[in-house]
């Protein structure tokens, strides 16, 4: 059952509209609501879509990276189960190809270029270079598309990809994958064990992201070296295996975060 006597903590971004409804519904204002702000007045980056249920009830929903990715806790009172929702902005179709391109562009440039470059350095450089594309090709994108093709370059070469907003979240504590195909599984500080709608759904990814993680901890990772134990640099605890090496179902990992308060 859900703790009694919890606190929703809400804020204000559209939901995604039901079927047939003409316009978005606001969240309820709450304790410590707040608007994301974006830099297009009346527009949002982010929308909250419906539950995937009848049966579940919504929470809470936080502002991880607002006004770019939020959680959201619900609890499915059919099967009395907790999840927990990592929301990011929908990218259309065209915003999609961009990021995909752009991905691959950049790949082939950021070791030498970025090397020696702080975080905050990284991320106003991988800025540059999209809106610089974007002129160079004369593609016309609205501010509000800007945002969102930018922000997936940014949680992926600078941040931590697809778990990015879980290791954001100062809820979290830790964070597990047991493979291909299987939704990752979150320790909330609150509601405690908690599946997550992250999943890695190809190996290759999943894969790659594993060799991204030796590399935050400075270590290599391969079939012929297929476990990984270290520490990330901002503290936070990694162990994982490679590929197949060790589990039928592919890589997996745990990261323990690095709390500055215990």
């Amino acid at each position: 059952m859900p703790a009694s006597g919890s606190t929703s903590f809400r804020v204000k971004i559209p939901r995604t509209p039901p079927a047939g409804a003409s316009a978005p519904l606001d969240l309820d204002a709450g304790t410590a609501s707040s608007r994301p702000a974006t830099d297009v007045p009346g527009t949002f980056i982010t929308a909250l879509p419906p539950l995937a249920e009848p049966s579940m009830r919504e929470l809470e929903v936080r502002a991880v990276n607002p006004p770019y990715s939020y959680s959201r806790v619900s609890y499915n009172d059919r099967t009395k189960e907790y999840l927990y929702e990592i929301l990011e902005p929908q990218l259309s179709a065209h915003e999609k190809g961009l990021v995909t391109h752009l991905k691959a562009t950049l790949t082939q440039i950021l070791g030498s270029e970025t090397a020696e470059l702080s975080t905050a350095d990284k991320r106003a450089y991988l800025r540059g270079e999209a809106e610089a594309y974007f002129r160079s090709r004369d593609i016309p994108l609205s501010p509000l598309s800007t945002e969102r093709v930018v922000y997936y370059l940014l949680r992926d070469f600078v941040g931590y990809g697809p778990v990015d907003s879980l290791i954001l979240d100062p809820e979290v504590e830790d964070i597990s994958c047991d493979g291909v195909g299987v939704p990752l599984f979150i320790f909330h500080g609150k509601y405690e064990s908690m599946k997550t709608n992250v999943v890695f759904a190809e190996e290759d990814a999943l894969n790659s992201f594993i060799v991204m993680l030796g590399q935050r901890c400075g270590k290599s990772v391969s079939v012929s070296s297929p476990i990984l134990d270290g520490t990330t640099p901002e503290g936070h605890r990694v162990q994982a295996t490679y590929a197949r090496e060790i589990t039928t179902r592919g890589a997996s990992f745990t990261i323990r975060r690095f709390k500055e308060r215990p």
